[in-house]
């Protein structure tokens, strides 16, 4: 990842030579060491980076209450990407008998203590209170372009249409490569306990206690685990046979031709093998990472009521209306605005998404299956007797885990929209019908959200209204 990047330029701190990136505890203090020679930097926000000689090198991470190290033979001149963070277990405990969508949600493990993030509605403004360092260096979340399955060069996550150093940056036009989020490979599980769920994530191989890599399986349909996983940044505009994630298209300019489900799939795949259209697993990975971040099941009210006017605004608004408002945005007062969520525009409001690895079995069970390939019938899907009520829908108060606990779905739903996660949950009793996701700018706020969810369509169903989102292992 790093070595196409050394021309952009290495930041000086040591003997010369090659940099070294260290990721770190924030506030850290930093070491190397080697034949006599020494350099100390105190991290800043998680990051510190040395110019090193050629040589085996000690390097040593101090922070107030944890420290970690290393050994480094720098033989090459090139960028090497450390990372010193012990090992940390971040996690929430939801007690889903309590109506409260926040004070229902504790933190655990390594993350008791900490300040939860939140989005100032009136300004759209992020305060990320203990999780800037997460986000940047366990999430790993980073903006990107994105061609033939391979990163083009990072972007910067407060003006897209810059790359990191401040050179421009095509966004717009597609030659370039789509605009992606990337997220860092890390291990998580959704487990629940009578009436509480939890979610975690850690930086180290917990698979020997249930956790699992599920959102970074590859897309060509072997299952192998990559090191990284991408999310369209925006809605999914169809164009020339293909799904693409661009900025700047207009409203009601995503999908002129009124794709299907399974149209939308298949342009999404006509990028390469290892592209996709966004799935259960994916996003519920994103959701649980909001839910963790936000300390909340109402997520809307932490980050963003996004698009969702009601039927009194008859338009979605264009991609990129906050290519420059940094990883997350969002309002209020204002229902004719966007939101923004790990650096991915609008994940609920504005269009409805379909999404992929969810189906109706029969009136009373689902199919889920957490990579491809994917089909429209739930053939090879693992059937889950959810018990969700079938017919018109409520309001989510109580999920449950799915797919050995890479998702969760919904159990129980009431009529208040006051409790619980606030998003509106509906399953057919009709087999082999797929999802919609989200909620669009019609929905009105009290039905859309993030976890929004109607399992009601025919794979063949299409409207100008339903796009598809573009991801990438």
């Amino acid at each position: 990842m790093g070595e196409a990047l050394i021309s952009r330029g290495a930041a000086g701190g040591g003997g010369g030579g090659a940099l070294v990136k260290v990721t770190t505890f924030s506030g850290a203090t930093v070491t190397c060491t080697s034949n006599g020679k020494s350099f100390t930097k105190t991290s800043t926000g998680g990051l510190v980076e040395f110019a090193l000689g050629y040589g085996i090198w000690n390097i040593t991470s101090v922070a107030s209450d944890k420290s970690d190290s290393t050994k480094l033979n720098v033989d090459t001149l090139k960028i090497y990407d450390i990372t010193l963070l012990g090992n940390m277990t971040l996690g929430i405990s939801i007690d889903m008998s309590n109506s409260s969508p926040a004070d229902a949600v504790t933190y655990t493990d390594d993350a008791v203590g900490y300040t939860p993030l939140a989005v100032d509605l009136d300004t759209g403004v992020c305060n990320y209170g203990s999780w800037e360092y997460t986000i940047n260096n366990i999430i790993g979340c980073k903006p990107c372009l994105y061609k033939d399955g391979a990163v083009v060069d990072y972007l910067d996550p407060n003006d897209y249409s810059k790359f990191e150093d401040g050179s421009d940056a095509d966004i717009t036009s597609g030659y370039a490569g789509d605009v992606m989020v990337e997220f860092k490979k890390v291990w998580y599980k959704y487990a629940i306990d009578g009436n509480i769920l939890t979610f975690q994530i850690a930086n180290y191989d917990r698979s020997a206690d249930g956790f699992v890599n599920s959102a970074f399986k590859s897309m060509d349909g072997t299952g192998t685990i990559k090191d990284y996983m991408y999310y369209g940044a925006y809605e999914g505009l169809q164009k020339d046979g293909k799904t693409r994630s661009l900025s700047g298209v207009e409203a009601r300019g995503l999908n002129p031709d009124r794709d299907s489900y399974t149209g939308i799939r298949t342009t999404c795949i006509a990028n390469g093998s290892s592209y996709g259209m966004e799935d259960w697993c994916k996003r519920y990975y994103i959701l649980g990472l909001l839910m963790l971040v936000a300390k909340t099941r109402y997520i809307q009210g932490a980050i963003g009521i996004g698009h969702t006017a009601g039927n009194g605004y008859h338009n979605p608004i264009a991609t990129g209306t906050l290519d420059q408002a940094g990883l997350f945005a969002g309002y209020q007062a204002s229902k004719i605005k966007g939101v923004k969520a790990f650096g991915i525009e609008n994940l609920w409001g504005n269009y409805f998404s379909w999404c992929d690895g969810i189906i109706t079995l029969s009136s009373t069970t689902l199919g889920f299956k957490d990579c491809p390939p994917y089909n429209d019938t739930g053939d090879g899907y693992t059937s889950i007797a959810d018990g969700y009520p079938r017919g018109f829908g409520n309001y989510l108060t109580s999920m449950v885990p799915v797919m050995d606990g890479a998702g969760i779905t919904a159990s129980v739903g009431q009529a208040d929209s006051s409790i619980g996660w606030r998003d509106y949950f509906r399953v057919s009793s009709l087999a082999g019908l797929v999802a919609r996701v989200g909620g669009n700018y019609g929905t009105g706020a009290a039905g859309a959200g993030p976890f929004y969810t109607f399992v009601i369509y025919d794979p063949s169903s299409n409207d100008d209204d339903f796009v598809g989102r573009l991801v990438s292992a």
